[in-house]
């Protein structure tokens, strides 16, 4: 939960529009033509999930939260247990006699308000760092990550329009553009 608050003030003051009619039509067209094209060049087969393919960059942070969560799990679970072992040594170190014993118990409650902060600080960079990815982002797959279960195309219209605003290519073809590549990255996540 503290990672979503962080990201979702990140986008909060970033800014994030919500999905127009435009939007959904220009997206779900793109992604028609784009699955038309992958049945011809790949032998992946097309997602059978039918879930929105247009979202918003907070909605983006929702849908793909879990996954990031999957994924980064377990080296923000090996950073905090090395630091704790760190500061469990470093108690240990103090040795066992009865001064001694006596400065443990301040360490003690020091260490346990470190790995308190150290969890909160992960979550803080994972959000901000989730929070700044949703706001350039084009679609779910842009991190190369595998963060939807299943695998599906879903793109950002907001982020696609940032994309290609100083571009004089038609905007159909920048969202035919990220939708194909959205669409051949969610086949190979999805069957591979």
């Amino acid at each position: 939960a503290p990672v979503r608050e962080v990201a979702k003030k990140f986008i909060a003051a970033h800014g994030s529009q919500p999905l127009g009619t435009n939007d959904v039509t220009a997206i779900n067209n793109a992604c028609e033509i784009a699955d038309l094209w992958l049945n011809e060049a790949t032998d992946f087969p097309a997602t059978a999930n039918t879930a929105p393919r247009a979202i918003s960059r907070l909605d983006w942070i929702d849908t793909t939260l879990p996954g990031w969560q999957a994924t980064m799990e377990p080296l923000a679970s090996g950073l905090s247990g090395a630091i704790s072992k760190l500061l469990d040594e470093a108690i240990a170190a103090q040795g066992g006699e009865y001064e001694e014993a006596l400065a443990a118990a301040p360490m003690g409650a020091i260490a346990g308000l470190l790995r308190s902060f150290i969890g909160t600080m992960i979550a803080t960079q994972l959000g901000q760092a989730i929070g700044s990815i949703a706001s350039t982002t084009t679609g779910a797959h842009d991190s190369g990550l595998p963060i939807l279960e299943p695998a599906r195309p879903l793109l950002i219209p907001e982020n696609i329009e940032a994309w290609g605003a100083d571009s004089e290519i038609a905007k159909t073809e920048i969202y035919l553009f990220h939708a194909l590549r959205e669409g051949a990255i969610a086949r190979l996540f999805e069957h591979n």
